[in-house]
């Protein structure tokens, strides 16, 4: 028994639980709704203050909204607390303070609720609601304040936030102590109940709550409750009038003894909250605690150690506040106690609170008594060994905050101990171990402390300790002691030469020079300068000198005379070593600690050198060296001054020490240091010295040098006059010129070294720069002469020592961009000259620099012309936009690059980007008063872009450049009316192609889509908004018409060659199409309505040009929604001259109502030109383009009248149709009516065929006959008049697709030849008169077929020896008539002979007699060769027709007898020569190509392409052979292949296929029609599909790589023995990539093609039957012996298995049954079976018949051939005949050759004896 737990819960209960559906059906009620209603007792609505307990009160969006808070998801809670605070913000007043009695209670809930998220939800909805309420919350403090205090010190930062919020909001500062001591008691209620009451259980419900959740709330309930009464302690003591009452409030709380055990909870949240109360009561209200000594001092001392860091700050301070207020507890055991406590913490390094531990330590040691340590020694030296000793921790060392406090109060506190008394063996150990060893450790192994205030707080104590010294006299012995150990360390440390050592040496000498750097914050790396800039700005006459008060330089003086040894071991050092490192600590220490003692041990040596230096001095020439002590010691007399007293000056430490150093120094590293060394001394000297020093450098000074001594100088220029005349000076200013020849290597002197190269760059930065000075560095005439010099290397066409002019430009331009930072340089006179010299560079960047260089000399010139606009701007704004100002100079000349001929569509894209960028220039720094959406609404811009376009008569020049290539499509289609033939009378006539309109066009729609797409207010194009154009849709309208141009222009010319275009042209067009395109879509549809109706207005002007445009834009460019062909029908005037041709435009995009109506219009209007025909010439052209557009179903009456009238001309006037006449030399005008005919029965034919005639199709064969002969009587003239082309391949046109109906709708069956799209069917299937086929084949196809099969070969053969757009057109058209030859025209083809083929040398003598009949051997001579032609429609046509004729032309080349030599291994039978000559010719071809080239994608060769040709050509030769070989007799079938295979062209072939197959042959879905033995429900592959090859289709790359599969399909299908063969010796590499190939694409494919064909074979077999078993890949042949009796005991069985890769596996043969023949013989049939399935060129059912044949002969009696075991041979099915006189028994003679030839002997195979 039991109940159905899916049973329904209530019966009759329908629907689920929904509280959303519940809250709405509650929401009518009022009052207190029963507990039926409250099923969950969730919400009771209930006041605080039970001054209403009915929430009718309450609006229903909150009364929902209250009761969704109370329950349990919170994902609802949240809801429910967003949607309170949207009603808090939005409904009125009253609708609030409704809810405001409602929410103390929720609110106090939902403040402590688990979930975080609901509690800031809840704070943020609460100050919602108090911002609303305002003084109506004061009824209700006293209920929320104790949460909303919890609330403030929320562990969720973003809830405490809230909250604290909310509180400031409510309540101004004033006032929030007041709110706090009228809550107190509630709140100190609230807070003791919390403590001392509440239980995990108690807060939450066990219920619903997880334990692990209910123990967390309750322990963050606790926390929170004493950080709120540390809040309430902060907050009240502000309110001293109610001190003593809060004090009484909360004092019970204090005096519980429950309060005090918080101190030793385990958790170290309440811990921290815990101590942070007492240092509060300590601070706020210290009386409380007066009598709880012995509770502070348990809680506190044993909690000096805690483990947690977090709660030791907290600790600590209340330690430091009982030892304050309550200094009785000491005694030895806690004094002794605390310290232990202490130093272990230290010695751990803080716990990781070292932050804010360590600022108490010097509190802490200075109320440390005595007694906690044996002597007062003792206790400092165990406290600062412990400081250090947690300071080395690896730990600590890796936090650079705990680092720096750790220091900060370690020295605090030793300079405390400095105070209290100087122990000099007590400071003993501690200037060893904590200074002078931490240093040692900063600069070895401790590279942290080289980072942190070690330095400065050992610099501060050193000082401090002078100081004191100066006042006590025992400091100076301090400063003495750490000098006496930290120099020899120092000195041990710079010996070792370590680079990184000796950074961090230098960074604390410069630290102690300066304590207040900030290089001592920094790492490595430093580089270091005399002093700070607070001390130059206060005292400018020198960098070094002493402070205000004279304490400094005294300390500096003292130190430099400590370190005087340590200098000059230095300086020692790298005068030997020449140690870089060295050098630099050397000149740190000279620089940072001047002292005469220094100088004088660097020039005269250490007193105890000195002696023997000043003798060797005076034997040399004492007289110098005593002139120069005298210009120091004036007033002295040399004499008086004993030579071992003799002081250096700052002079001679220049001469003798720095100044050497700089010459000729190019490494920065030595340069810099001895910079700084010079700067320092330079300083020190009087001026008259240093005006004689700097005029007296020498010019071999280093480029380094000079540009750090400029530098450094530039620096004090506003103070130091002498160094402003030295670097004002001409000796200066001539010298930098001369370097900048030394730059440009125009000096031949110039070095090519690259670090002084590359100094040379940073000099010229610096210099050109101004030293970022609103004033030049040096003379304002050297700044233009360097700036003369610069722009003449820019002109130059080659630099000199074969450097590059990359280099040579980027050069020029990285000085360039520093030259523009200045203002300064707009007003030398070489600017201009310098920034037109850039511009032209620019123009000529296209020729001779990379792109990378371009971009940099377009944003140095940008630059440039940034600062110029400012300068411009700044000083004289109204000249911007005159006619000689920069900008439009700048404008002009850009226009003039993009127009001038020799321009590139490369240099025309970057003027566009330039000049983009200068429109943004202007546009950001003019007046931005005028509202723009995009840049091209601004007036500035406009004026700029209307400098740069063309004028009108510059359109119009370039307009007559276009070239009438444009027009040859709409000429030959038809879809255009001209009134005029644009082309020249000769084909030969060359058709000039020129894209100057194009590149302008590109240069200005980049322009237009930049100006449309930017502005100010940039808004999101891709939420569809548009823009418009203004006044310039014009330039949108030339620009349209140029993309259009060069879109045809540039197909035309790549289908005659590929190349026949630049690379440049190629991106130029390409650039110019995606720009108008993006720009359209850009477009508001007024725009392009407007655009459209200014082109139909260029058409009315009689343009046939612009009729192509409007033809080609309406198609391609424009949506049928942008375009309202009506209303631009209606706008055309009947009297304009383009008016027919506009019209013919607009046809297609009309309502089919209008189309039919202008088409009866205009039928009408030719029937009423009976007798003046050629005035209709326009009607017939419009007629014609109606009937393309109108349904067939409405053209019935129209088609009649058209036939009657056609019918009356041809009556009265014959000559309108030309008919057997020559057109040659005819003019347009004579024949344009003629083709307007031609093409009006030709959509005629094709669109509404159903309702012709046959009276019609008479007149229509008729006039087609004779159309034909016409071309026939013209065809010479057909190749070279272009008036006679536009004839031809009208009539040619309408030929095709005559033959194409007639074919179609005469062999319903074989739909899949169509050429072109089927006419539309009627629903009632309309059908050609019955006598039409026939009629067409007797008396109207052959002659027509005849002549135009002549034209075609003619034509073709012209365009291979001259190709021409026009013969392109014209050979594709009349490819199109003749594409529907059959066999039976090409029979009675009039070709004319041609001589016979020379022989070739391989050809054997009996194959010369193999002749075709004059027919075939004619046909084969003139369609094979155009296999080859440049002109793939002409190919594949070719193929065609050869395909047609192949099997008429196989069966007469079979026909020739060859003597075949029964001696031969296998019988050879070459295939036509012609085919033979292609194949071979093209190979070669193709493998000279592919020879570096791999498989797949590598080999998509484009269209026209120069090796596109050739493999076309091959490929379909090589289809022609394969289908000629599966043609022929059995026999002659492997004779033919044994003949390609001897020729090595079968193998050459299949590697060439996989260069060309793809490695995926797979097309899309639909694609292609499968083919006929293929599942429809596979993936279309390129094996699988059919391949259309149609004269009005262009063959792209990927129809290439279709027919390469498909002839890879029909070499594996039709001679598999020779693909297996040729698979079989494939080295190992290949042989896995052609075996995954074949298996997975054509295998299966080819499998079931052959079961297809078993199945479907109508052969019948007397006594053999043949099943298929397709899933299994299994055939089974069984062969009766006995068919009467039909007992199956008499029937041999054999099972043949095709392999998973067939045929590359042979096929092998399994589950053989075996009756009637001995073991023996049937081992040698199953051996010759093999034997023939593995080398036989047949299909499997052809072998098959043969191994019947085979065992039927066996049967007979007749003897088989003992080396194949068959009695007929597999190639040329002869019987056995050679007989061995030994043994008797007969081989083939083929067999036994064979074996002749492989054995090397002529012995019998069986009995050996010779034969």
């Amino acid at each position: 028994m039991g109940r159905d737990k899916k049973a329904q819960r209530t019966k009759g209960n329908r629907q689920p639980a929904s509280s959303g559906r519940t809250a709405s059906i509650l929401e009518g009620a009022t009052g207190l709704i029963g507990f039926s209603g409250l099923h969950d007792l969730g919400y009771v609505p209930a006041a605080s203050q039970a001054l209403n307990t009915d929430d009718s009160s309450l609006s229903a969006e909150f009364r929902v909204t209250l009761r969704k808070m109370m329950k349990k998801d919170s994902t609802t809670k949240i809801k429910a607390l967003q949607e309170f605070e949207a009603l808090c913000q939005n409904e009125d007043q009253e609708s609030v303070l409704s809810a405001l009695p409602f929410w103390p209670r929720l609110y106090c809930k939902l403040s402590i609720d688990v979930e975080r998220r609901v509690r800031e939800a809840t704070q943020v909805s609460h100050g919602a609601l108090c911002g609303r309420v305002g003084r109506h919350l004061a009824p209700h403090l006293r209920a929320v304040m104790p949460s909303w205090c919890l609330a403030m010190v929320d562990p969720h930062t973003p809830a405490a936030n809230a909250a604290n919020r909310a509180f400031k909001e409510s309540f101004s500062p004033n006032k929030r102590s007041e709110v706090m001591v009228f809550s107190c008691k509630e709140i100190v209620d609230h807070i003791s109940e919390n403590l001392f009451t509440q239980t995990p259980q108690m807060l939450s419900d066990p219920k619903n709550t997880d334990p692990e959740d209910m123990k967390n709330k309750h322990i963050r309930v606790q926390s929170c409750s004493l950080l709120a009464f540390s809040l309430v302690l902060q907050t009240t003591s502000q309110n001293q009038a109610k001190a003593q009452q809060v004090a009484d409030t909360i004092s019970p709380l204090i005096q519980a003894p429950a309060f005090w055990k918080f101190a030793k909870n385990k958790h170290l949240l309440i811990r921290h909250a815990f101590f942070s109360v007492v240092c509060d009561i300590f601070l706020h209200y210290p009386k409380l605690l007066e009598s709880s000594e012995s509770e502070l001092s348990s809680a506190i001392l044993p909690a000096l150690d805690d483990q947690e860091g977090i709660v030791l700050p907290r600790v600590w301070e209340a330690f430091l506040h009982l030892c304050l207020k309550c200094s009785g507890f000491w005694n030895e055991k806690n004094s002794r106690s605390s310290l232990k406590r202490i130093l272990s913490v230290m010695r751990e390094g803080g716990r990781g609170s070292a932050g804010e531990l360590c600022p108490h330590l010097l509190p802490i040691l200075s109320v440390l008594p005595p007694e906690a340590a044996d002597t007062t020694s003792s206790l400092y030296t165990q406290f600062f060994a412990a400081v250090t000793s947690g300071l080395m921790k690896q730990r600590v060392l890796c936090s650079s905050r705990d680092v720096a406090a750790i220091i900060t109060a370690l020295y605090e506190c030793l300079r405390f101990v400095a105070k209290k008394g100087q122990d000099l063996q007590l400071w003993d150990g501690l200037v060893k171990y904590q200074i002078v060893e931490l240093l040692t450790s900063s600069f070895t192994t401790a590279h942290q402390l080289s980072s942190s205030n070690l330095y400065r707080e050992v610099a501060t104590l050193l000082r401090f300790l002078a100081k004191s010294g100066e006042a006590e006299g025992a400091g100076r012995d301090l400063t003495t002691l750490f000098w006496t150990k930290f120099i020899p360390e120092c000195g041990a440390i710079v010996q070792r030469g370590s680079p990184v050592e000796a950074a961090r040496v230098m960074a604390f000498f410069h630290v102690l020079r300066d304590p207040r750097s900030k290089l001592s914050q920094r790492r490595e790396g430093v580089r270091f300068v005399d002093d700070s800039g607070d001390v130059a700005e206060k005292q400018p006459a020198s960098l070094v000198t002493e402070p205000e008060d004279g304490s400094d330089g005294a300390f500096i003086e003292e130190v430099g005379t400590h370190l005087t040894q340590l200098t000059v071991s230095c300086h020692d050092i790298y005068m030997k070593e020449k140690n870089l490192s060295v050098f630099g600590v050397f000149s740190v220490l000279l620089c940072s600690f001047p002292s005469p003692r220094v100088y004088t041990a660097l020039v005269y040596g250490q007193p105890g050198e000195r002696q023997e230096k000043m003798a060797q001095e005076n034997q040399e020439g004492g007289q110098e060296m005593e002139g120069k002590l005298a210009g120091e010691h004036q007033g002295e007399r040399l004499e008086d001054i004993p030579k071992d007293e003799r002081q250096a000056s700052v002079r001679e430490v220049m001469e003798q020490i720095v100044v050497p150093k700089m010459e000729g120094q190019e490494d920065a590293s030595v340069s810099q240091p001895t910079v700084n060394l010079f700067i320092s001394l330079y300083r020190r000297m009087t001026q008259d010295q240093q005006r004689s020093l700097l005029m007296g450098l020498k010019p071999s000074l280093s480029v380094s040098c000079l540009r750090l001594l400029m530098e450094g100088l530039a620096e004090c220029t506003e103070f130091d006059p002498i160094a402003v005349a030295w670097l004002q000076s001409d000796q200066l200013g001539g010298h930098l010129v001369q370097l900048v020849d030394c730059l440009c290597d125009h000096s031949p002197s110039g070095r090519s070294d690259r670090g002084h190269r590359d100094e040379l760059i940073a000099l010229f930065n610096f210099v050109l720069s101004n030293g970022n000075k609103k004033e030049p560095v040096i003379a304002t005439a050297y700044v233009s002469q360097i700036l003369t010099k610069l722009s003449t290397s820019l002109k130059s066409d080659a630099p000199q020592d074969g450097r590059s002019q990359d280099q040579v430009v980027r050069l020029v331009a990285t000085l360039a961009r520093r030259l523009f930072t200045s203002y300064v340089c707009w007003q030398t006179d070489g600017i201009h000259e310098f920034m037109r010299s850039l511009f032209m560079l620019l123009r000529q960047s296209s020729k001779s620099l990379n792109d990378e260089t371009v971009e940099i000399l377009k944003s140095t010139f940008l630059k440039g012309f940034e600062g110029l606009l400012a300068s411009m701007l700044a000083d004289q704004p109204d000249e911007l936009f005159e006619g000689g100002g920069c900008l439009v100079t700048t404008l002009k000349d850009i226009r003039h690059s993009v127009m001038e001929e020799g321009c590139s569509f490369q240099l025309a894209v970057t003027m566009a980007d330039l000049t983009k960028r200068l429109m943004t220039l202007i546009f950001r720094q003019m007046d931005q008063d005028e509202d723009c959406s995009i840049i091209l609404d601004h007036g500035k811009v406009q004026t700029m872009l209307d400098v740069l376009m063309p004028t009108e008569g510059e359109w119009a020049k370039l307009e007559t450049k276009l070239s009438p290539l444009y027009m040859i499509p709409s000429i030959i289609q038809g879809t255009v009316s001209f009134t005029e033939f644009p082309f020249p009378k000769y084909v030969e006539d060359c058709l000039p192609v020129d894209f100057s309109h194009a590149r302008l066009s590109m240069f200005l729609c980049d322009l237009l889509l930049f100006l449309s797409r930017s502005g100010e207010k940039e808004r999101a194009r891709e939420q569809g908004d548009s823009v418009s154009l203004g006044q310039y849709t014009h330039l949108a309208v030339s620009v349209l018409h140029s993309a259009c141009h060069a879109s045809v222009t540039q197909d035309l010319t790549n289908a005659i060659r590929s190349n026949w275009l630049s690379e440049d042209t190629k991106m130029g067009i390409g650039k110019l199409k995606r720009d108008m395109r993006t720009l359209l879509r850009l477009l508001n549809q007024g725009n392009k309505r407007h655009i459209t109706k200014q082109i139909c207005n260029r058409c009315s002007d009689g343009s046939s040009a612009w009729c192509v445009t409007l033809t080609r834009v309406l198609s391609e460019w424009m949506g049928t929604e942008d375009v309202n062909a009506t209303r631009l029908l209606q706008g055309l005037e009947e009297s304009s001259l383009g008016y027919c041709a506009t019209k013919q435009s607009l046809l297609s995009y009309l309502p089919t109502a209008t189309v039919v109506d202008i088409m009866v219009e205009e039928t009408g209007l030719v029937s009423s030109l009976v007798e003046d025909p050629f005035s209709a010439v326009a009607s017939v052209r419009v007629v014609a383009a109606a009937l393309a557009v109108v349904p067939p179903h409405l053209s019935a009456e129209v088609v009649n009248s058209l036939f009657s009238v056609l019918a009356q001309w041809r009556d009265s006037a014959n000559n309108v149709f030309l008919f057997a006449t020559d057109v040659k030399g005819m003019a347009w005008e004579d024949i344009t009516l003629t083709c307007s005919l031609v093409r009006l029965l030709t959509v005629l034919v094709k669109r509404h065929w159903m309702h012709l005639q046959p009276s019609h199709w008479d007149l229509l064969l008729c006039s087609l006959s004779s159309w034909v002969q016409s071309l026939n009587d013209s065809k010479e003239s057909v190749q070279k008049e272009t008036v006679v082309c536009a004839f031809a391949c009208a009539v040619c046109k309408c030929v095709g697709c005559v033959g194409e109906v007639i074919q179609q709708h005469q062999q319903p069956t074989d739909t899949s030849s169509s050429a072109t799209t089927t006419a539309t069917a009627s629903p009632t299937t309309p059908t050609l008169p019955p006598q039409l086929k026939d009629d067409w084949k007797e008396f109207f196809s052959q002659p027509i077929y005849n002549s135009l099969i002549s034209l075609f070969v003619d034509v073709a053969n012209a365009y291979s020896k001259a190709p021409s757009v026009i013969l392109y057109a014209v050979c594709r058209c009349v490819s199109v008539g003749v594409y529907g030859a059959s066999a039976g025209d090409l029979e009675q083809h009039s070709l004319p002979p041609t001589p016979p083929e020379p022989q070739h040398q391989h050809e054997d003598s009996a194959w010369k007699a193999m002749k075709l009949p004059p027919k075939e051997q004619s046909l084969l001579t003139h369609l094979v060769p155009l296999l080859t032609c440049s002109h793939p429609t002409v190919q594949c046509v070719s193929y065609s027709l050869l395909n047609t004729a192949l099997p008429e032309v196989m069966r007469a080349w079979d026909d020739n007898q060859v003597t075949v030599s029964e001696e031969e291994d296998t019988p050879q039978r070459p295939l036509p020569p012609q085919l033979m000559h292609v194949v071979q010719q093209c190979g070669e071809e193709v493998e000279e190509l592919w020879e570096t080239k791999g498989r797949g994608g590598a080999m998509s060769l484009p269209p026209y392409s120069p090796a596109f040709t050739p493999t076309l050509g091959y490929l379909l030769a090589w289809r022609l052979v394969l289908a000629a070989v599966s043609m022929a007799t059995d026999q002659h079938q492997h004779q033919y292949t044994a003949h390609l295979r001897h020729l090595q062209l079968l193998p050459r072939l299949l590697n060439n296929l996989f260069h060309a197959m793809p490695q995926r042959p797979v097309l899309e879905v639909g694609s292609g029609r499968p083919e006929g033995g293929s599942d429809q429900k596979t993936n279309p592959t390129m094996f699988n599909t059919q391949l259309h090859m149609s004269p009005v289709a262009s063959f792209t790359s990927q129809d290439l790589a279709h027919l390469a599969c498909k002839v890879y399909f029909e070499c594996v299908s039709r001679i598999p023995a020779a693909v297996r063969q040729w698979f079989a010796g494939l080295d190992r590499q290949r042989q896995p990539v052609v075996e995954s190939f074949t298996a997975s694409y054509v295998s299966l494919l080819l499998v079931a093609q052959e079961m297809a064909a078993i199945n479907a074979s109508t052969t019948k077999f007397d006594n053999m039957t043949i099943r298929t078993r397709p899933s299994a890949r299994e055939v089974v042949a069984s062969y009766s012996i006995d068919q009467v009796s039909g007992d199956t005991s008499k029937v041999l069985e054999l099972t043949l298995r095709l392999s998973h890769n067939h045929p590359l596996s042979t096929i092998t043969v399994e589950n053989h049954r075996r009756v009637g023949v001995s073991l023996a013989q049937w081992r040698n049939w199953l051996l010759g079976l093999n034997t023939m399935l593995q080398h036989r060129n047949t299909p499997l059912l052809q072998s098959l018949a043969f191994w019947r044949q085979n065992v039927e002969q066996k049967f007979r009696g007749l003897e088989e051939c003992y080396i194949c075991y068959y009695v007929l041979h597999g190639t040329n099915h002869q019987l056995p005949k050679l007989l061995c006189r030994t043994c008797k028994k007969k081989f083939h003679s083929a067999c036994l050759y064979k074996w002749f030839s492989s054995s090397n002997n002529s012995t019998c195979p069986l009995c050996r004896s010779l034969f």
